[in-house]
């Protein structure tokens, strides 16, 4: 579903898809570099070396003790977002309102695929090449055909 989860980077709140979380030193749950994820109230404290579990809608628990829901916000469409690197984002416009995403659904061990299909759109790509090649020659004969009636059947012998 649509969403973003919150984090805390040095450059301030960032928002990103990549879910790919662990534990941290001081026991916070971070990203693979290390920025904050944020929860709905302050930043999720977990235990070290205790099984930790996700609900499909952002609960976060160790064993049978709640820690957290995760914060997964949500902005006016078309999304009109900065890629700040490492699968980061923030809004565009500074007045951008976050609001909570109404229909997301986590799955912990999954990756979220492209929505590109590479082959689809190479296969459009080379398509549309060889319709503007086609294009091309035929605005080339049309030259040379005005080129033949301005320049050879107006002469006289």
């Amino acid at each position: 579903g649509s969403g973003f989860f919150s984090i805390m980077t040095t450059d301030g709140v960032q928002y990103t898809r990549n879910g790919n979380f662990s534990i941290g030193e001081d026991g916070l749950l971070v990203t693979s570099d290390g920025s904050k994820v944020m929860g709905k109230y302050g930043f999720i404290r977990l235990d070290k070396n205790v099984q930790v579990s996700i609900t499909d809608k952002g609960e976060v628990f160790q064993g049978n003790e709640s820690k957290g829901d995760l914060r997964v916000v949500d902005f006016e469409k078309p999304y009109r977002m900065h890629r700040c690197g490492e699968s980061r984002m923030r809004p565009l416009l500074p007045d951008s309102k976050e609001v909570p995403s109404p229909g997301f659904e986590i799955k912990t061990g999954y990756l979220e695929a492209s929505n590109v299909d590479m082959i689809r759109n190479m296969v459009e790509m080379i398509s549309s090449y060889r319709v503007f090649e086609a294009d091309q020659k035929a605005l080339q004969a049309q030259d040379e055909t005005l080129e033949k009636a301005v320049n050879q059947v107006g002469r006289v012998s």
